[in-house]
């Protein structure tokens, strides 16, 4: 189909066969037009845009004749709906009675006319639409005749199904007669008339009621001439010939009340013969025209509270003539509401998913580098397309019933967002990687080297208001306009955010609590051990008693004042810090414990080491002993023996005092078993005998002549 154009107004009506008859059974109709064709319709009507196959926006400055009429159009004025809607306007009656003609003279369209030369013939066959040049915001369906000699069968069926097609679709539908057929049955169309009242019973919606112009042709305009019947008397019997159907049709009860003028608006409007009164009649067709385009006419048509209420968006045309057309042919109850509700639906659901691939094709490149890595302005990124995918389905779906067009929004809304839940995913990954590393960093800058912090909970407390400001910074980068409270909570991404926090809190806890330990150990070693070292090298009786008051000098001065200080702040709650209280306690004596242990873990060596001190030094001075006979030996002997063992028996067993105040248990511990000891004993008494044999063998030796060395008897020299 070819097509001129000049600026957006073509110059040619462009046609489109929407019904026509089935080859296999000619008197059936059948839906004719496909996409393709309609497309090529609205795009050659200007009604959409070649390129981008979307409904076309008249420019603020073009000054045209619509269906509201005359008007400039700026940007103050027009707003969305204006530049998309449309009325239908249908024309039906006889064959051969001029239907074409007269819409092509109105509003500038090219149906096929009867060529009169060739006999009086059938030219209109099922149902055809017709843009307008003359009026771009009208569109003309021009159905085929009533009474036509080609459609034998099935007639009233076919009647049926063009008066509820035309009913459907139309704002006006104009009934063609010819004033000599106005008193007869078939001229007048009274089975037509009858089909259209009750077509309009299934039909009817309050808020959308349908103009009927009976357009009544050929009449003289001298009604002094004998023969012509006055136009007035032409209407009464017009009015009586449709109250009597009226009062014949079967009604439900809801319209047992109803008067035809509350399902429809009536008018009248006469036509002279051309043939004769050429100018009168293209005068009357001028009248018309204004009647359809001029809200100044005192007759305008439009100004109505239902007027575009029958429009659908003009891509949704085909959709939605197909679903009327079937759900005629399947003699449905129609219910025009839903079947707009269907259309809708499925012009919504194209949008969506038309929207949804833009956010997918969009979002390639983010989805790319989330997975690998932080996205800096995640959330603006987002938001940007979102809102080119939303824009794109609101250019749609605006035009479609509101119900349908916010719940297929919903659904999109909420593809969107699952797809941008999963993204976050990687998103937040990566967000709470850096936020431990920044975490894991400061706490280590914040931290003492080498020994355990003071104040812990001080540190974390401080280091945390950072990282909080810092979440929040970039939390806030990766968020979306959104109307769903619920997603991508901030709090409840922080909540989440803080458990891994703990966690590392508790290793940093944990970390401290070790270092602790090991700073108690070098305390207990400077100021414990060394002195408890120094009594179990010269023990006496009250060894234990002396270990204790130390014990108690560690607990009260040092591990109270430095340890359970910082254990104090290591955020434990009541039960941990008890528990690790007693932990510590519990460690300082087992420290005390290990050495004494180490000590009786040789004591074979210290008791040699002590008697050696002993008995073979001069205990006061430490200076070795010069064996003779001046050093009482066996006294010597037997008071280094007896205190060894004596130190043997203290050493059995570690006897410490319990301290109340300072919550210090008391210790009773078996060093040395019995086994132990009497091994201990026997090995220290073996030796404790050779060291007296060697001082005896020193003692004889200083008493001869030369130390020993020389000979005694004089006979020898």
């Amino acid at each position: 189909m070819s097509y001129q154009q000049n600026g957006n107004a073509p110059k040619q009506s462009q046609c489109i066969q929407v019904l026509g008859s089935d080859p296999e059974q000619s008197h059936l109709l059948q839906y004719s037009a496909n996409e393709e064709q309609w497309n090529e319709y609205l795009i050659g009507g200007g009604y959409m845009d070649a390129n981008t196959n979307k409904t076309k926006q008249a420019p603020s400055h073009q000054l045209k004749a619509t269906a509201g009429g005359p008007a400039e159009f700026t940007n103050e004025a027009k707003n969305e709906s204006a530049s998309q809607k449309y009325a239908i306007i249908s024309i039906m009656g006889p064959q051969s009675s001029g239907k074409s003609t007269i819409l092509n003279k109105l509003f500038g369209t090219r149906f096929e006319v009867m060529d009169h030369t060739k006999g009086r013939h059938q030219v209109t066959t099922g149902i055809w639409l017709g843009s307008c040049p003359k009026a771009q915001d009208l569109m003309v369906l021009d159905l085929e005749g009533t009474d036509s000699a080609e459609r034998k069968q099935n007639r009233s069926n076919f009647e049926r199904q063009t008066s509820l097609m035309a009913l459907t679709l139309s704002e006006v539908l104009i009934i063609n007669m010819w004033a000599q057929d106005i008193g007869r049955s078939t001229g007048m169309n009274v089975d037509t008339l009858r089909a259209i009242l009750e077509a309009n019973l299934r039909l009817f919606n309050p808020d959308s009621k349908t103009r009927i112009l009976f357009l009544i042709r050929e009449q003289s305009p001298d009604e002094t001439q004998f023969g012509v019947t006055p136009a007035a008397e032409l209407q009464k019997n017009i009015e009586r010939v449709v109250n009597g159907i009226w009062n014949e049709i079967d009604r439900p009860d809801q319209f047992a009340n109803t008067k035809i003028a509350d399902l429809f608006d009536i008018d009248y409007f006469f036509m002279p013969p051309l043939v004769y009164y050429k100018d009168l009649f293209d005068q009357r067709v001028q009248e018309l025209y204004n009647r359809f385009t001029n809200p100044s006419d005192d007759n305008y048509y439009f100004n109505t509270s239902y007027h575009f209420t029958k429009c659908v968006p003009p891509e949704g045309l085909y959709t939605w003539t197909e679903q009327i057309f079937n759900a005629i042919t399947q003699d449905e109850s129609l219910n025009i509401p839903d079947q707009q509700k269907l259309l809708s639906a499925y012009r919504c659901e194209h949008a969506l998913n038309e929207a949804y691939t833009i956010f997918v094709d969009e979002t390639q490149t983010i989805e790319k580098i989330v997975k690998e890595k932080y996205v800096d302005g995640f959330g603006p990124k987002l938001d940007e397309i979102v809102a080119k995918c939303v824009s794109a389905y609101q250019e749609t779906a605006n035009k479609y019933d509101k119900e349908e067009a916010q719940a297929k929004y919903m659904s999109l809304v909420d593809k969107i967002e699952t797809q941008i839940q999963y993204l976050f995913g990687f998103q937040y990954k990566h967000l709470v990687e850096k936020v431990m590393d920044l975490y894991q960093y400061e706490m280590k800058q914040a931290l003492p080297r080498g020994e355990c912090v003071d104040n812990l909970n001080e540190v974390v407390t401080r280091v945390g208001e950072s990282i909080r400001k810092f979440f929040s910074t970039k939390i806030d980068d990766c968020m979306i306009n959104t109307e769903n409270k619920r997603f991508l909570d901030k709090e409840t991404y922080w909540q989440e955010t803080q458990k891994r926090l703990r966690e590392a809190t508790k290793s940093i806890q944990l970390e401290e609590w070790q270092k602790l330990c090991k700073e108690n150990e070098a305390l207990a070693d400077q100021h414990l051990l060394v002195e408890i070292g120094k009594l179990l090298r010269k023990p006496t009786e009250k060894i234990w008693s002396k270990i204790s008051a130390l014990r108690v000098e560690y607990h009260g001065k040092i591990l109270n004042e430095r340890i359970i200080r910082k254990l104090s702040n290591l955020m434990y709650d009541e039960l941990k810090l008890k528990e690790r209280i007693r932990a510590i306690k519990d460690e300082s004596d087992t420290l005390i414990i290990n050495r004494c242990k180490k000590y009786c873990a040789r004591m074979d060596g210290v008791l040699q080491d002590r008697f050696d001190q002993l008995f073979n030094k001069n205990p006061d001075t430490g200076i070795p002993r010069t064996w003779d006979e001046t050093v009482e030996l066996d006294k010597i002997f037997t008071s280094a023996k007896n205190q060894c063992l004596e130190i043997l028996d203290l050493t059995q067993q570690i006897v410490l005092a319990e301290n109340l105040d300072l919550g210090l248990q008391e210790i009773k511990l078996k060093l040395l078993s019995a086994d132990t000891t009497d091994d201990i004993r026997q090995d220290f008494l073996r030796f404790a005998d050779n060291e007296y044999r060697r001082a005896q063998n020193n003692i004889r030796n200083a008493n001869m002549l030369g130390g020993g060395i020389l000979p005694q008897h004089p006979v020898t020299w």
